[in-house]
């Protein structure tokens, strides 16, 4: 099982590329032994972007195959330092820009 995370700052949506897969992606991960969804969200955004967020914060939106989807929105544009371990590239893009990189992310936008 799986989280993926959709960042939304303003009119735009962060698309990351982990190093361990190729293309874009949302920012999320592998759900550890003994781990709620939400938590695994909460950890996977710490590790990999330098993010902490409070897990409330979180909005769980749907399941997806394998995967739980939680939605996080920004009012300020978050201080993103990947760490070049688990996510090489982190960009905020519309939508339109997002599905171009992506196309399944059209049914999650």
């Amino acid at each position: 099982m799986g989280v993926g995370v959709v960042m939304r700052h303003k009119d735009r949506v962060l698309a990351v590329r982990h190093s361990y897969r190729p293309g874009y992606d949302f920012p999320g991960g592998g759900v550890g032994r003994r781990e709620q969804f939400r938590d695994t969200a909460v950890r996977e955004l710490a590790e990999g972007l330098s993010i902490h967020t409070d897990p409330d914060a979180l909005v769980y939106k749907q399941r997806h195959h394998r995967s739980h989807l939680f939605e996080l929105t920004f009012d300020e544009k978050p201080n993103i330092r990947m760490d070049n371990r688990k996510v090489n590239e982190a960009v905020f893009l519309t939508p339109e820009e997002a599905i171009c990189r992506n196309p399944p992310f059209q049914q999650f936008l």
